[in-house]
């Protein structure tokens, strides 16, 4: 049996993950969340642009965050790697993102 396209992820240790984006004076942010499957938590009452934690298992799973300053604009990026083969007995992908709230 051959499979074409698929990561399996590894079973491994749980590991955690705190994750920050400090504020600066950007006017407008934007936010894109790439996981694939799991539990994700989003609220507001962060002290920066981002505060959060990511709980996971496999190493595949390890989070990337990226924040890109353009402009009066900002962009938050969370992803991980694309694994379309999971091994659900052994798979955890927790995500708890807290981000500031924006008046206006």
């Amino acid at each position: 049996m051959a499979t074409a396209g698929c990561n399996p992820v590894v079973p491994g240790k749980e590991k955690e993950e705190i994750i920050s984006v400090k504020k600066d004076n950007v006017k407008e942010l934007n936010i894109e969340l790439n996981l694939g499957a799991g539990e994700l938590a989003v609220s507001n009452g962060a002290k920066e642009w981002l505060d959060g934690r990511i709980i996971y298992k496999g190493k595949d799973l390890k989070p990337k965050v990226t924040y890109k300053d353009q402009g009066n604009k900002g962009k938050i990026i969370i992803e991980q790697k694309d694994s379309t083969a999971v091994n659900i007995g052994h798979f955890k992908n927790e995500w708890d993102l807290s981000f500031l709230k924006i008046y206006r």
